[in-house]
């Protein structure tokens, strides 16, 4: 297998997962039917009882409020777990957000926007119903301290919206808070950047047909940087899914790429199981070691 080949021609070896501290939960994806149960929310609520996690991130992808959503934050903080919401701006729009920003400003749950409008290739979006909200939503955030605070972070996230890997973060991040604070007076506290994986929604966009998948395939391999290895997020986390199965991440979930442990639903979590385990991997982890990701 390529990627195992990569690290092998490193020196690193095989990936084995350490000490599991950080638990991914997929809670509300872009469709009605990836939208977690309470009981599968409850299952996650206790597995993260154990003392090995220290950190919890829920991906609220909908443009709609998880209805677990506030339960959740409100049970993690009481666990003493640091918080990461990676959220949809419309969410933060709605009229009942009022009492999420509330509760999120109590328990200083560190945000993370998706910003796709960085490089040139954004400039069209720019003119997009997503932009304003997404502006209207940071202004929001901003107003209420959020990015003006060292204590209340508001991390932006980008990716390309081509088959192209992005520039340098440095650079992107200077670039992206002169434009926002010059045109919006926008704030935030940094700009996460990352290559596509070639796998879920960007796949079926942007690589239609064989031609266009190798191609890109090819430029994450040739972008390896072997540096990045050993901060792989797989390493010490799991990605819970709206179903409750348990992958390595986020992208191994696109493709149903099973984690090879004993258990495989967070209903069945033993931390035990989970450690040591062999990470599974496949074309996709290219673009979490191409060499400016």
């Amino acid at each position: 297998m390529e990627f195992y080949n990569k690290i092998a021609e490193a020196g690193l070896g095989t990936l084995t997962s350490r000490d599991i501290v950080k638990m991914q939960i997929d809670l509300a994806g872009t469709a009605d039917d990836e939208m977690m149960s309470p009981e599968v929310v409850e299952d996650c609520l206790v597995a993260l009882q154990d003392y090995h996690f220290t950190t919890l991130e829920l991906r609220n992808k909908a443009p709609k409020q998880h209805p677990e959503l506030l339960a959740i934050i409100n049970k993690a903080a009481t666990l003493d777990r640091r918080i990461i919401l990676h959220i949809n701006p419309e969410v933060l729009l709605l009229k009942e957000a009022e009492n999420l920003l509330e509760l999120l400003l109590e328990h200083k749950v560190a945000l993370v926007i998706n910003f796709p409008f960085v490089e040139a290739d954004a400039e069209t979006l720019k003119t997009s119903e997503l932009y304003q909200k997404t502006i209207l939503a940071l202004k929001k955030l901003n107003a209420a301290g959020y990015g003006m605070e060292e204590d209340l972070e508001l991390d932006l996230f980008y990716k390309p919206n081509s088959a192209t890997l992005p520039a340098a973060q440095a650079k992107l991040e200077k670039q992206c808070r002169q434009e926002l604070e010059k045109t919006w007076r926008i704030k935030f506290s940094k700009l996460l950047v990352a290559a596509n994986s070639p796998v879920g929604c960007f796949a079926k966009t942007h690589l239609k047909g064989e031609e266009a998948r190798n191609t890109y395939n090819a430029l994450l391999q040739d972008a390896f940087n072997a540096e990045r290895v050993n901060d792989l997020c797989c390493l010490n986390q799991i990605f819970v899914a709206a179903d409750g199965s348990i992958f390595d991440c986020e992208y191994s979930a696109d493709i149903a790429l099973a984690i090879r442990a004993d258990i495989s639903n967070i209903r069945f979590y033993r931390h035990g199981l989970l450690c040591s385990r062999p990470i599974r991997v496949a074309s996709h982890c290219f673009a979490c070691t191409a060499d400016k990701a």
